[in-house]
């Protein structure tokens, strides 16, 4: 299997980041951005980095560390009510990742 090093963890965690620097890419439709920007995003640093602690302690809990490792979709498996609902959220990320770019992009 794979070595799970630095770089594959920051593989996982890096895009959840990603959104929080788009917001700051907005800065000049906010009234007060000298305030608002960083108050948005450590609020965003802090509701990423509580989500994602919140995802492992729970899949931890749920899971031995030879299922976590080979099953990679694991949280589809546990999804409530069904698990299309965690695959179409990985359809639905990935194109509002995507829009948001093309939203931005001309901004930059």
């Amino acid at each position: 299997g794979p070595e799970w090093g630095f770089s594959t963890i920051t593989t996982f965690i890096f895009p959840c980041f990603i959104g929080i620097l788009a917001g700051a890419n907005k800065a000049a439709n906010l009234q007060n951005p000298d305030v608002d920007v960083p108050r948005g995003t450590f609020g965003a640093i802090l509701t990423s980095f509580s989500l994602y602690t919140a995802i492992v302690l729970l899949m931890g809990s749920i899971a031995d560390r030879v299922l976590l490792k080979h099953n990679f979709l694991l949280f589809a498996s546990v999804a409530f009510p069904h698990k299309s609902i965690t695959l179409i959220g990985i359809l639905l990320v990935g194109v509002g990742a995507a829009l948001q770019l093309l939203a931005e992009a001309p901004s930059i």
